[in-house]
């Protein structure tokens, strides 16, 4: 386990999910996640990962279990609450996997300002806040472009905008390198990195083993039966060869040649 940073963001205490009419996609979670961490979800396809990001960011509820976000027990009937549910999701932002299921309007000006729309904020602010963030992810020239028509790491840049200029407090992100380029994935690490100085606590979820000790300084390892099977330092993870393979994350070959 990795050192206490702040207050807990998020607790889960024997969380069980279920799709309707499928058996369990998660069996039994336990954990917290504290202010300022960085901690990535590991697992085999099909083990939960996803589901379990979708219940942090507030899009699915658990079956079982209960769940607890910034210090407050959340419920299924908290999401009818509408100032309940806009201020959560200002303050936790999810990248999808496919940045495409986030885009959906006609310009990616549009597309930044939507979340600062349904904040009510003046238009002045929202617009310096468009130009900031536009500014730090480098799509000052793509604001009246439509976003479908753009590049695998521009959609993702602009999917990121969506989220960055609500100003989380928490990032959460599914596969955030996949599809990516390795410019564009070098250029993301940089930003995460940077996100995590500022004081963000961020999540992600990733197959790529070499990208996790980059962004995150914890790990999650699910297995195959949708159960937690180890919550340790990454490094400590990383090192266990005969832990990864058990879990079906690794084949034989992993870790020949690294001593």
């Amino acid at each position: 386990m990795t050192k206490n940073h702040g207050s807990p963001v998020f607790e889960l205490d024997h969380v069980s999910f279920s799709y309707p009419g499928s058996r369990p996609v998660l069996r039994d979670i336990d954990f917290t996640i504290r202010q300022k961490e960085r901690v990535c979800i590991l697992g085999a396809n099909g083990c939960g990962k996803s589901t379990l990001l979708k219940i942090l960011a507030g899009i699915l509820s658990p079956r079982e279990g209960t769940f607890h976000a910034f210090q407050r027990k959340i419920s299924g009937h908290d999401w009818n609450d509408d100032r309940f549910s806009s201020d959560y999701h200002r303050r936790v932002g999810f990248i999808f996997q496919n940045s495409e299921v986030q885009l959906f309007c006609s310009t990616v000006k549009d597309e930044i300002a939507f979340g600062l729309l349904q904040q009510k904020l003046p238009s002045d602010t929202a617009e310096s806040r468009i130009r900031d963030i536009s500014a730090l992810l480098g799509i000052e020239n793509l604001l009246n472009q439509t976003p479908f028509k753009l590049s695998g790491g521009e959609k993702k840049k602009v999917a990121l905008a969506s989220v960055l200029v609500m100003n989380p407090d928490v990032l959460i992100l599914d596969e955030p390198t996949n599809g990516l380029d390795p410019r564009t994935q070098a250029w993301l690490i940089r930003l995460l990195n940077s996100l995590s100085a500022a004081g963000k606590t961020l999540i992600s979820s990733t197959h790529n083993l070499e990208l996790v000790s980059k962004i995150s300084d914890r790990g999650i390892l699910f297995a195959e039966d949708h159960r937690i099977a180890s919550d340790s330092p990454i490094a400590d993870l990383l090192g266990n060869a005969d832990l990864l393979k058990s879990v079906n994350l690794v084949d034989e070959s992993y870790g020949i040649g690294l001593k």
